[in-house]
């Protein structure tokens, strides 16, 4: 293609920022200066046109350099005499200075633009294409300024009473020198101060003075509380310096375990049968007993049958529970007969670890053998509303002759619903009295049983009786908000 019949320089537009660096610690770091941008505009156009022809102009922008070029603009201006007709792309503007904004121009990047217009004078025509730019260097200075941060160790769930150490690690995180760094702890109600390492220099909140830490230096403390009240406590950490200043919080949960021992047998029983007692061990507190070792002391009358897991020593049945967690129980059992009438006292003592100690008890009154006797048993002492239990009721012949025709019916307190009973064929229940028949024939040492499974449904203390013939029995269980 021909060159066009008058050349023109093009222009550029450079800014350069100069700057120094400064490195880690205020160390000058060498300059190195980007690539500075070079962009260059080409125009190509026939060198002859005949008069009211289209005339097309190809203008190429270039990017030949190895930096990059920001904001590149390209500007033409028509003469007059020479009406514009399209662009490719199309021209910010389209009125006598056509326009092209092309953002970025990375290194040996290229835009080419085609501009058509069209002459309407006979007139030589002169066009001319510039192109600016900006080029610029951006750099960052660092400021070296301190940091601190603190790390809490120590425990963070403990029992009453407990005086656990604390050590706060307080450490420079920056990259110059924390001067006169002052820590500030408050303790909540529940904690008592004990001593610390260094020593405060105040009570409330207490203050440690630690003088200058340089960048990356770690200073410590150690302090010690008593654990003063169960619950949720707060510890409340300031630290400050020149420039610097930090705030953290912690907490300890404080728990108390706490020992209940709960004893169910029977209220009377005939010498020589089977008496179970159910023994529960219950944490009530509101942290672990640990250690926890339970016992029962059989008195002389008093003959060891067996138990789940329990061991006799002595006059003792022993068992090893271990923990307990906060709000559960552990439960056993124990079945014993007396070889004389009179009243036993049970008594069962629990021992946990830090000196804890419980004891739960019953009684029980052994009896003569006759004719009939009638047993009621159970596993529980209380419930809440809403929950079940079993009672088992038995008659048993200890006489030495059979009874014939012996009704047995069962009776529940008001607070109790019958939610199911099964023995002796079909039993009636109408309201809290149950029927459940005749016994026809009930030979000496022979039994007959019948279970009962209520519910609890109303908060106080209800009777179960259950009478087979002339013979009666009774038991109580206790019903609250919260089962026992």
């Amino acid at each position: 293609m021909p060159l066009p019949r008058r050349v023109r320089p093009t222009f550029g537009f450079l800014m350069v920022l100069s700057v120094v660096t400064l490195g880690v610690h205020g160390q000058t770091m060498p300059n190195v200066d980007p690539p500075t941008a070079a962009v260059a505009v080409r125009v190509r156009v026939p060198s002859e046109v005949a008069i009211g022809a289209e005339l097309t102009y190809r203008i190429t922008v270039e990017n030949s350099s190895r930096g990059t070029a920001h904001h590149v603009l390209l500007k033409t201006t028509l003469p007059k005499g020479v009406l514009f007709v399209r662009a490719s792309p199309m021209a910010e503007t389209e009125t006598s200075s056509p326009t092209w904004k092309f953002g970025t121009l990375e290194p040996s990047q290229r835009r080419e633009v085609m501009l058509v217009v069209k002459p309407t004078t006979e007139d030589d025509i002169d066009l001319c294409a510039r192109v600016q730019f900006e080029h610029g260097q951006c750099v960052r200075t660092r400021i070296n300024r301190p940091g601190v941060n603190v790390r809490r160790l120590g425990p963070s769930t403990a029992l009453k009473n407990d005086y656990p150490t604390y050590t706060l690690e307080v450490t420079n995180t920056g990259q110059a020198t924390a001067k006169g760094v002052v820590v500030e702890e408050s303790l909540a109600a529940g904690l008592q101060f004990m001593d610390s390492k260094p020593p405060t220099k105040g009570d409330d909140p207490l203050v440690w003075e630690l003088g200058d830490i340089a960048y990356g230096q770690t200073k410590r403390i150690e302090y010690s509380v008593i654990l003063k009240e169960v619950g949720k406590h707060t510890f409340r950490t300031r630290i400050r310096a020149d420039g610097v200043k930090l705030e953290k919080t912690a907490t300890v949960e404080v728990g108390e375990p706490n020992l209940d021992v709960i004893v169910v047998g029977p209220r009377t029983r005939v010498i020589g049968r089977q008496a179970r007692y159910t023994i529960t061990v219950v944490n009530t507190g509101t942290a672990s007993l640990t250690g926890v070792k339970l016992s029962d002391e059989l008195t002389p009358e008093i003959v060891f049958l067996g138990s789940n897991g329990g061991r006799l020593d002595g006059d003792l049945v022993r068992w090893d529970l271990g923990t307990i967690a906060p709000g559960s129980k552990k439960t056993v059992s124990v079945d014993v007969r007396s070889s004389i009438a009179g009243t036993f006292k049970n008594v069962c003592t629990a021992v946990a670890d830090r000196g804890l100690r419980e004891q739960g008890k019953t009684i029980t009154q052994f009896t003569p053998a006759s004719s009939l006797a009638v047993e009621i048993d159970r596993d529980t002492a209380s419930l809440a509303v809403g929950m079940e239990t079993t009672f088992v009721v038995r008659v048993v012949n200890t006489g030495k002759e059979k009874e014939e025709k012996v009704p047995l019916v069962v009776q529940l307190g008001e607070g109790l619903e019958v939610i199911e009973a099964r023995g002796l064929g079909k039993p009636e229940a109408v309201g809290g009295r149950i029927h459940f028949g005749v016994i026809d024939v009930l030979l000496p040492g022979q039994e007959v049983t019948a279970t009962v499974r209520v519910k609890a449904g109303r908060v106080g203390e209800w009777k179960i009786e259950a009478a087979a013939g002339a013979m009666k029995e009774e038991e109580r269980i206790t019903v609250g908000v919260k089962g026992g």
